[in-house]
């Protein structure tokens, strides 16, 4: 149902606690990406960050539920799909499309990362027919996510933590089998802590950039995001660091009951006792 545009769509995805904010302001130091979140997206169009998805129904549960099951509809079939909720899919199209215009207009970027880390945002733009050409899937230890979702909720049982951990990854990975013909680079957020320049890097190539005037390169002095105004000096040292120590901060026990609640996605991560 989109028209084509000449700048590509990306996806960060990844449960909260996660780092995709971090990465989002890191990806913000290449001058050719244009990652927004909701703490920066005022700078540019706040307005195209208040919906994730068509309003089909009043109940917001229900309509995620609808609207992600129509999504899955028109990728394995038709964006026809869409055309039975029309009016409400018309006004969604229309509001991101004019979004991306501003964008094009404004800024020579070429490529728009969206860091909200909505599946449903993600699943919706890709079924109807948005430039949607990668997606980056955030993982991290369910001990630094248990130790960082304890701070915000210290009365959460471990078993609960590792088991929200398990369903929002392998929710992800699901969508990464439904929507096969949109590439995924899954990362690690301990590798962006230790190496951030490499992984921006790396997740650049995976959106088709070229290496050359890439953040972290030797002329990193000269770049600056095209829109934003930031450049690599910009970076706040503090987004680079991890947020806790797990091994500190998580009781023995309660990292003993994570891993025993998070289920094969731990060592399939590439994760270790």
């Amino acid at each position: 149902m989109a028209k084509s545009k000449s700048a590509s769509l990306g996806f960060i995805l990844a449960p909260a606690h996660h780092g995709a904010g971090a990465l989002s302001r890191k990806l913000n130091t290449h001058p050719d990406i244009l990652s927004l979140d909701r703490d920066n997206s005022a700078a540019v169009a706040p307005e195209a960050f208040l919906d994730e998805c068509p309003q089909i129904l009043n109940d917001s549960k229900f309509n995620i539920w609808l609207n992600g099951a129509v999504s899955l509809m028109a990728n394995e079939f038709s964006q026809r799909c869409w055309g039975v909720f029309y009016e409400q899919a018309e006004e969604f199209l229309q509001k991101q499309e004019s979004f991306l215009s501003t964008l094009q207009l404004e800024s020579p970027h070429k490529i728009f990362m969206d860091a909200q880390a909505s599946n449903i945002k993600f699943m919706t733009m890709a079924s109807m027919g948005f430039p949607v050409t990668g997606a980056v899937h955030v993982t991290r230890d369910p001990r630094g996510y248990a130790a960082a979702y304890k701070k915000e909720c210290p009365d959460v049982s471990p078993e609960k933590m590792a088991l929200e951990w398990a369903s929002t990854h392998t929710r992800i990975k699901r969508l990464k089998s439904f929507f096969s013909k949109i590439p995924f680079l899954t990362i690690r957020y301990e590798d962006f802590i230790a190496k951030p320049d490499e992984t921006s890097l790396k997740i650049a190539r995976h959106m088709g950039l070229p290496e050359t005037g890439a953040a972290g390169a030797e002329n990193a002095n000269s770049l600056e995001n095209k829109l934003l105004g930031t450049t690599p000096q910009d970076m706040n040292p503090e987004c680079e660091k991890p947020t806790e120590n797990w091994r500190k901060s998580l009781h023995p026990e309660d990292q003993s009951r994570v891993l025993a609640a998070a289920g094969p996605l731990f060592a399939e991560f590439g994760y270790k006792p």
